[in-house]
Parts: C-alpha cells; sequence; structure tokens
C-alpha cells in the first residue's frame, strides 16, 4: 500500500461553484493540485471505479514536502452512504467542505450540465422533472447517461438530506458548510475562512476568476467524441493530427469539447414551475435551517 498523503474533500453539491473553489484552493503553494478534481473513487454505489486504491494514491504521488495535503473535489460524495462511511475508514480526521445554493436554482443548473456532458437527452426541464419516477424505476433513462442517480433532480436537491449523511460520520470542527451566495459577495473573505478551516497558510489570490460558467452544446457529436476512451492506434493518429494542426500542447479531447461548446446565458426557469419545485424542497430547506443554523427564510419566499 502506497503512503496515505491527507486529503479533504469538497464533497458536493453540484452546480456551487465548487469547480471555482476547487480552482481557487489548488493554487494555494501548500495544497497540491492533482490532475483530476472528481475522482468519486469512493462512490461504489453510483460509479464503479476504474481505480484501485493504489492507482488513487498514486494520483497523489506528486506531493512534496512543502505540500501539506490535497483535495478530492467528488460533488457526489454527498449523496452518497458508501462514499461517506469509506472515506470515514479511509481518513476518520479528513476535513469535509460542502458547498450549498437555493435547491430550485441548483437542479436547475444541473440539468443544464447534464445537458451539456451528454447525461441528459431531455431539452425540458420540466419534461425531465416530470420523467423522475419513471427513471428512478430504470424507464426512460437517457441514452448516455452514465450513472442513473444523477438524473435523480428530486433527491439531487435534498440538501438536508445529504448533509445529516455527513454530519452523522463527521464531527462539526471536521465539516465546513459554505453558501454560494457568501462566495458570491465576498469570494476573498470567504476563501480566507476556508484556509483557516483547512489549517494552511493565509494566502491571496491576485483575481477570482470565473470558472465553469453556464455553457450549451454546439455539437452532440464532438462531445461524444471527446469522451470516447480510444485505443493505441486511435491514439497514435490523434498525435500524428495533433502535430499536424499544430496542437501538440494540448489534448485532442479538451479540443474536442471546446470546439463543441459555446458559453451562454441560462435562460430563466419558468416562474409557475419553480415555485412547484419550492414546495417541493420547502420541507428540506426549513431542515437545512435547522441544521447549519443559517436563516434561509429569504430561499423561502424566493420569487422568480
Amino acid at each position: 500500500m502506497i503512503n496515505k498523503p491527507s486529503i479533504f474533500f469538497i464533497a458536493g453539491a453540484p452546480k456551487t461553484a465548487t469547480s471555482a473553489l476547487w480552482e481557487y484552493l489548488t493554487l494555494h503553494p501548500e495544497i497540491f493540485r492533482p490532475r483530476i478534481k472528481e475522482f468519486h473513487h469512493f462512490c461504489d454505489d453510483f460509479f464503479q471505479s476504474h481505480m484501485s486504491d493504489d492507482d488513487y494514491l498514486k494520483a497523489f504521488s506528486g506531493m512534496t514536502e512543502v505540500h501539506r495535503m490535497s483535495v478530492d473535489g467528488s460533488v457526489l460524495y454527498m449523496y452518497s452512504d458508501v462514499a461517506l462511511k469509506r472515506i470515514h475508514a479511509f481518513d476518520p480526521e479528513a476535513k469535509i467542505i460542502v458547498m450549498l445554493r437555493h435547491p430550485v436554482d441548483l437542479v436547475y443548473s444541473w440539468h443544464s450540465q447534464l445537458r451539456w456532458n451528454l447525461n441528459e437527452d431531455e431539452p425540458s426541464f420540466e419534461r425531465a422533472w416530470a420523467l423522475c419516477e419513471d427513471r428512478a424505476h430504470g424507464r426512460n433513462l437517457p441514452s448516455g447517461c452514465e450513472e442513473p442517480f444523477v438524473v435523480q433532480y428530486g433527491e439531487i436537491g435534498l440538501l438536508a438530506k445529504s448533509l445529516k449523511r455527513i454530519q452523522g460520520l463527521f464531527s462539526d470542527d471536521q465539516v465546513k458548510v459554505v453558501f454560494m451566495e457568501d462566495m458570491k459577495a465576498d469570494t476573498a473573505g470567504v476563501y480566507q475562512d476556508i484556509l483557516t478551516f483547512l489549517d494552511v497558510s493565509q494566502f491571496e489570490l491576485p483575481e477570482y476568476r470565473t470558472v465553469n460558467a453556464n455553457t450549451e452544446l454546439r455539437s452532440r457529436f464532438l462531445m461524444r467524441l471527446g469522451k470516447m476512451q480510444l485505443g493505441g492506434a486511435s491514439k497514435k493518429c490523434l498525435r500524428w493530427l495533433k502535430g499536424l494542426l499544430g496542437f501538440q500542447n494540448m489534448s485532442f479531447r479538451r479540443i474536442l469539447i471546446n470546439a463543441s461548446t459555446v458559453e451562454t446565458e441560462r435562460k430563466p426557469i419558468n416562474s409557475a414551475f419553480a415555485a412547484e419545485l419550492l414546495e417541493y424542497f420547502r420541507d428540506d430547506i426549513t431542515e437545512l435551517s435547522e441544521l447549519t443554523g443559517r436563516n434561509l427564510d429569504h430561499w423561502l419566499h424566493k420569487v422568480w
């Protein structure tokens, strides 16, 4: 077994600026930046990891004496009983960061993300929401869906339910809850607060750039090509093509994904449908307020 590094976890939720936080934290000189943000290595109930435990640890083998810790930013961990128990077994003292936002906005944004990465083929969020029950029983699943749980939008938005899982395994001083609205209002202040939680030195970034802005697909075909796992001969062909085109230093996968994507403003959610979703999440929001000690009345009275 390879020596176990110190790893903290950004365990969720998706579409709450976790990519931005991962980016900012891995720019800190004492935090090692792995090549992958989301391993989902511990999620045996969702994704079947293709990594052995040793391969997972090898992802952090570049850590040196200047690095005090590294990060696994897998945003579905908070929904997985298996993952959280495995993380606790891996390191009972692990620190967990949980980022939260209004669940209606979260699931609407999540649908857009799944459309982009081909895990959702229903363009209408209202229809995708209506399909949740069928999909929970294995019917009408998107053809490119890698894990059926990801299209269970109701479960994705139950943040109190998921936070309780974490609080049931890890002590209060191991769990940091961050609200996306606070990060937007005072990014630098929230960043410094998280550095204190992680017990690393204070560090100021020159800028806090936007990460993972809303995108739409130009081409599902190019995205499929970008996600394909290629064999040896195909890789050699791509290396030759990259050289021919002058892209030697760029991932061909990234070239295809960039070519298939365009940044765009997300269309506002239908206000009547948003009100229905708010009623669905109302009790969970109330419980989340109790769990976090945060007044969330403005969530309960939000109008879209």
